[in-house]
C-alpha cells in the first residue's frame, strides 16, 4: 500500500507539471511538421529570427547549463507567435505612415500620344479666290490673293498631351487628424498584443521548464522505490520458502513491484515528453538545467493588484481599443451630411502635335495652360447611414469599457487566489521538510537497529520507503510552490525572483 501511494504521487507530480504543456507543444510541433518543405522554404526566404538560433544548447552550443532566462530568450527568438505579433506591429506602423501621407499633397501626372488617321482639313484661301485686279506693270491682271493664304494649317496626324496636377486637402472637419490618432492607437494596440504573446510564452516556458526539472528529480526516486521493492520481494520469497509467510503475501509484494515498474516506465516516458515539450518551445535541444529558486517575497496584495493593473497586456490592449473606438466616433462625426471637405487643385497641362526639340517649329503647335481650383465635396443625404454607423461605434466603445471594468474588478480575486496557493504551498513545503527530517532520523535509527538485530530487514526497508515518500513529498511541495509562483508572475506581469 505504501508503494502504491508513492506511485500515485509520482504520477500526479509529473502529470500536473509536465504533461499539459507537453501536449500543446506536441500539437504545435506536429503542425509545423505538416507544413512541409514548401513552408520551410518560404520561411527561409524571409529575415526571421529563426536563422540566428544555435544548433545546440548546452555544452555543444554555449557554456554552462540551460537557465530559465536563456530558455525564455530562445523561446522568444524561435516563436512564430512572437514573429507574427512583431509583423502586426510593423503593419500598424505602415498604416500610420499611410495616414501621415494624407496630410501631404499628392501629385498626379499623365502623358499621352495619339495617331489620327483622317485629321480634319485646315483652312486655306486659294490663289485668285477674290478675283483679279488690273496690274499696271503687267498686261495680265493680278490675282487676289496672288498665292494660297493659309489661315488654319492642316493638323498633324499625331497629337500629344502632358499634364501635372498637385492636390491638397485644405479642411476635412478633423477626419485626417482623427485617422492619424487612430493609426497611432493601432500601434499601441499591437504592441500590447505583442506583450501579451510574450507574457503567455514566458508562462509556457516557465511551466515546461519546471516540468523538466520536476520530472528529472522525480525519476531517481521512482527508481529507488522500485529497487527497494525488489529487495522486499526477494526477502518475501525467502520467507515464503521458509514457510513464514503465505503465498498471498508474496503475490501482494509482486503486484506492488509490477505497479512500481509500470510507474517507472510512465515516469521515464513523462520525462521524455517534458523534455520534448521544452525543446519545442525553445526551438533547440538542451542538456542540463539550472532549477529556478522557489524563494520569493511577495508584496502586499494591494501592491500586487496595482502592479497587475499596470502591467496587464490585455488591459493595455483594451484601453487602446477603447481609445480607437472614441476616435472612430470623431471620424464619423466629421463625415456627417452638409459638412463639405475642401481641397485645392493646381493643374498644368500642355497639348501639341510636333515632337519637341526634334521637329522644326514645334513651338507653333503647342499650347499650355494653368488651372487653379478650390473645390468642396459633401454628402447631402445618406439615408441615415452615418447616424447608424455612429450608434454602432458608440456601442462598441461601451462594450470595450465594460470589458475593462470587468477585467479590473477580477484582478483582486485573481491575485488573492494566486497568493493563497503560494502561501499554502509554502506551508505544505515546511511541513514536508519537517517530515523529511523525521524520516531521515528514523532511517538512520532503523539502520542502527538492524545492525544490532533489534528489527527485521523488512522493517529496515519500510523505513527506507518512508524516507523516499518524504523526499517525494518535499519535491511535490517544491513543484507546487513553483506553479504558484508562475501563476502569480503571470497575473502581475513581472518576475518576482
Amino acid at each position: 500500500m505504501l508503494a502504491r501511494r508513492f506511485a500515485v504521487a509520482v504520477i500526479a507530480l509529473i502529470a500536473v507539471v509536465a504533461v499539459p504543456d507537453a501536449r500543446a507543444a506536441g500539437v504545435a510541433a506536429a503542425r509545423r511538421q505538416a507544413r512541409g518543405a514548401a513552408a520551410e522554404s518560404a520561411d527561409a526566404s524571409m529575415p526571421i529570427a529563426r536563422a540566428a538560433v544555435p544548433d545546440r544548447v548546452g555544452p555543444a552550443g554555449f557554456e554552462g547549463p540551460l537557465t530559465f532566462e536563456r530558455a525564455y530568450a530562445l523561446a522568444l527568438l524561435n516563436s512564430q507567435g512572437v514573429r507574427r505579433a512583431q509583423l502586426a506591429v510593423d503593419a500598424a506602423r505602415a498604416v500610420l505612415d499611410e495616414r501621415t501621407a494624407a496630410f501631404r499633397p499628392s501629385v498626379e501626372a499623365s502623358a499621352g500620344i495619339a495617331y489620327i488617321a483622317n485629321p480634319p482639313d485646315g483652312i486655306t484661301i486659294p490663289t485668285g479666290a477674290f478675283g483679279a485686279v488690273p496690274d499696271p506693270t503687267s498686261t495680265f491682271p493680278a490675282l487676289v490673293p496672288d498665292q494660297p493664304l493659309v489661315l488654319v494649317p492642316d493638323p498633324e496626324n499625331r497629337g500629344m498631351s502632358v499634364s501635372v496636377e498637385p492636390r491638397q486637402t485644405l479642411y476635412a472637419w478633423g477626419k485626417l487628424n482623427a485617422a492619424h490618432e487612430a493609426a497611432a492607437a493601432g500601434i499601441a494596440t499591437e504592441l500590447s498584443r505583442s506583450d501579451g504573446v510574450a507574457a503567455e510564452l514566458r508562462t509556457r516556458t516557465a511551466t515546461a521548464f519546471a516540468g523538466v526539472v520536476a520530472a528529472r528529480a522525480a525519476l531517481p526516486m521512482v527508481e529507488a522505490m522500485a529497487e527497494v521493492q525488489r529487495e522486499r520481494v526477494a526477502d518475501t520469497e525467502l520467507q515464503y520458502s521458509a514457510g513464514t509467510v503465505t503465498r498471498a503475501d508474496l503475490l501482494a509484494e509482486r503486484v506492488t513491484l509490477a505497479t512500481l515498474d509500470a510507474q517507472l516506465v510512465r515516469s521515464r516516458q513523462g520525462l521524455r515528453t517534458a523534455e520534448r515539450a521544452l525543446e519545442a518551445i525553445i526551438g533547440a535541444p538542451f542538456a542540463d538545467l539550472v532549477a529556478r529558486p522557489t524563494d520569493a517575497t511577495l508584496s502586499d496584495e494591494g501592491t500586487l493588484v496595482a502592479t497587475a493593473n499596470a502591467n496587464s497586456p490585455r488591459l493595455a490592449e483594451l484601453r487602446t481599443i477603447e481609445a480607437q473606438a472614441g476616435i472612430r466616433v470623431r471620424i464619423i462625426d466629421g463625415s456627417r451630411p452638409f459638412l463639405p471637405d475642401l481641397g485645392l487643385s493646381v493643374r498644368a497641362d500642355a497639348q501639341g502635335q510636333r515632337i519637341p526639340l526634334v521637329q522644326a517649329n514645334w513651338r507653333d503647335t503647342w499650347d499650355a495652360n494653368l488651372r487653379i481650383s478650390v473645390g468642396a465635396q459633401a454628402s447631402l443625404y445618406d439615408g441615415g447611414a452615418n447616424a447608424a454607423e455612429r450608434r454602432a461605434a458608440v456601442a462598441g466603445r461601451e462594450q470595450t469599457a465594460s470589458a475593462i471594468i470587468e477585467l479590473v474588478d477580477a484582478l483582486p480575486l485573481q491575485v488573492r487566489v494566486a497568493v493563497e496557493q503560494y502561501e499554502v504551498a509554502r506551508a505544505i513545503r515546511d511541513e514536508a521538510a519537517a517530515r523529511l527530517e523525521s524520516a531521515r532520523e528514523s532511517d538512520r535509527n532503523a539502520g542502527v537497529s538492524l545492525e544490532n538485530e533489534l528489527i527485521t530487514r523488512g522493517d529496515r526497508l519500510g523505513a527506507r520507503l518512508r524516507l523516499l515518500e518524504a523526499e517525494l513529498a518535499l519535491l511535490s511541495a517544491d513543484a507546487a510552490i513553483e506553479r504558484a509562483l508562475i501563476e502569480v508572475e503571470s497575473i502581475v506581469g513581472t518576475p518576482l525572483r
